[in-house]
């Protein structure tokens, strides 16, 4: 990472947690490329590199990206989602239904190709 012409990932988001844990156990936050707040593309000469640290998510779907590999569960932090339904909305049990489907099994194939995993289910 320290050679790199650049290190990229997004400045928010649920990747953020895990990417601040990788600079800083590796001490190197003030030592890379950040290139996290540029919004243009960053222009590689031969034999440079860029990396780019997000959620496999993120980079499944996108075809300028290699995936080379998940960070080590060590540095990794769980970016977890819950669902609620508000106390004012207008149609509670369909919001209750919504829920029950989240947390079924129609929805495993979709997260496995998207690179993430149905957590435990919490009562």
């Amino acid at each position: 990472m320290l050679n790199a012409k650049s290190v990229k990932y997004s400045p928010t988001g649920a990747a953020l947690m895990t990417v601040k844990k990788i600079l800083s156990t590796l001490d190197i936050a003030d030592k890379i490329h950040d290139s996290s707040t540029v919004r243009a593309e960053m222009p590689l000469a031969a034999g440079e590199y860029e990396i780019n640290i997000y959620p496999l998510s993120e980079i499944i779907p996108n075809r300028k990206l290699k995936n080379l590999g998940a960070v080590i569960a060590q540095l990794q932090v769980p970016a977890i989602i819950e669902a609620a339904a508000g106390k004012n909305a207008a149609d509670p049990r369909a919001a209750l239904a919504l829920i029950k489907f989240l947390q079924g099994p129609a929805i495993d194939q979709a997260l496995k190709d998207y690179g993430m995993e149905k957590g435990e289910i919490s009562k």
